[in-house]
């Protein structure tokens, strides 16, 4: 899945069939090169939500991510995976979009747009 294509996606919960919210932020662990977790809004709709008290959940929360939605089996033990998971140096996906990508000889390749990763292992795949 590309980055891209993430943010303002449904955000299910099995455990009751309701939409919990959207997607807003998506959290990277820069050393395991590995989407760990997500942030949903409050709200719903094509304007999201506010982003106070927004839960953030673990990666190894969801259930599924399709083109459609993100679905958790569990809002509440999704968002406990995260509060107890270690994790190694995380960035938001919004910190990473526009870095600049320099090559080891030292020229300059242009800056990181999207990132894509496996909607299954979460690992992420290219840049």
């Amino acid at each position: 899945m590309n980055s891209k294509q993430i943010r303002g996606l449904s955000v299910i919960n099995i455990a009751d069939g309701t939409q919990v919210g959207t997607v807003d932020q998506v959290f990277l662990d820069l050393a395991a090169k590995q989407v760990v977790g997500f942030s949903i809004t409050n709200g719903v709709g094509p304007f999201g939500g506010a982003r106070d008290n927004a839960p953030t959940v673990a990666a190894s929360g969801v259930h599924s991510l399709g083109p459609d939605a993100l679905t958790l089996d569990d809002v509440t033990a999704a968002h406990a995976a995260w509060v107890g998971a270690a994790y190694g140096t995380l960035a938001p996906l919004d910190d990473v979009v526009g870095r600049k990508v320099v090559t080891e000889g030292g020229t300059n390749l242009g800056e990181v747009v999207s990132l894509g990763f496996d909607e299954h292992t979460f690992a992420i795949t290219e840049v």
